[in-house]
């Protein structure tokens, strides 16, 4: 169950003005068991569990991301475009109709798949040396 599963399902006791308390629904009702915590603890828990970057983290905007996206797009779209034209040109080169214009995308997605392949070896490799 998730974390809002579990805490729609529970149940606010009665009676407890200074704590919150619920009572979990997957347990014993014929002995409940409270779960009680302070409004000052649920918030220096709320506060403890924000995430905070790391000092050493390397910060990425919007441009960064893009960047990156823009990498791997140009790695897929460029092998498969440029070699789906060569192949049409071929094929109304010779009168081979379709069968270069085929073969030249199969070998598109290949150079394509070789290229993202150095690709994550490269990122692999820049991880390896933190």
């Amino acid at each position: 169950m998730t974390k809002a599963g579990i805490l729609s399902a529970s149940r606010k006791l009665p009676g407890f003005d200074k704590h919150h308390c619920v009572l979990p629904p997957n347990l014993d009702l014929h002995r409940p068991t409270p779960v009680c915590y302070s409004i000052q603890e649920m918030k220096q828990a709320a506060a403890s569990t924000t995430t905070k970057p790391s000092p050493n983290a390397p910060q990425l905007g919007v441009g960064a991301v893009a960047l990156a996206f823009l990498d791997t797009t140009w790695r897929i779209a460029t092998p498969v475009v440029g070699m789906t034209i060569l192949g049409i040109w071929a094929d109304r080169s010779w009168g081979t109709k379709p069968w270069l214009t085929l073969l030249s995308v199969v070998i598109g997605f290949g150079m394509a798949v070789l290229l993202v392949k150095s690709q994550l070896a490269a990122v692999a490799q820049a991880e390896a040396k933190k």
